[in-house]
């Protein structure tokens, strides 16, 4: 398992919060990290889904892997 520490995607911290207004607060370090990394995001959790990325809810996921 690979630990990031927040200096790795510090640069994304506002961008992050600026998509996540008004929703979860503890949300904001793992789409600024998705951001960085240009990663998508496995989560069943709405308050991603105005990101510029891909977010997979685990349905689509199994379904996914399962092809």
């Amino acid at each position: 398992m690979d630990v990031f520490e927040e200096d790795r995607y510090a640069g994304r911290l506002e961008e992050a919060r600026g998509y996540l207004v008004g929703r979860d607060e503890d949300d904001v370090p793992l789409a600024a990290l998705a951001l960085h990394e240009g990663i998508p995001i496995w989560s069943n959790d709405r308050d991603f889904e105005e990101l510029p990325l891909s977010v997979y809810p685990t349905s689509a996921l199994l379904r996914l892997l399962g092809s």
